[in-house]
């Protein structure tokens, strides 16, 4: 259908615009329990906590930063 995009599990972002606008965009395109990963900086848990009613008002439940790459405790 033209126009209509069927809901998915997830969505992937890189850091394109603030948290809070780039929700608006890629959370609507989730079907229920989808996830948004969205690929940002060092700034990432701040953004999150700035953008926390706009998360709520797109009815995410769950916002959380996981660090990878160069300084990463992970390796």
């Amino acid at each position: 259908m033209l126009g209509k995009i069927t809901p998915v599990h997830v969505v992937t972002a890189r850091a394109v615009a603030p948290l809070d606008r780039l929700a608006g965009w890629g959370v609507p395109l989730l079907r229920p329990y989808g996830e948004m990963l969205a690929l940002k900086g060092d700034t990432a848990q701040e953004e999150i906590d700035g953008a926390r009613s706009a998360l709520s008002r797109l009815g995410v439940v769950e916002a959380s930063v996981l660090q990878v790459g160069e300084g990463s405790s992970t390796r």
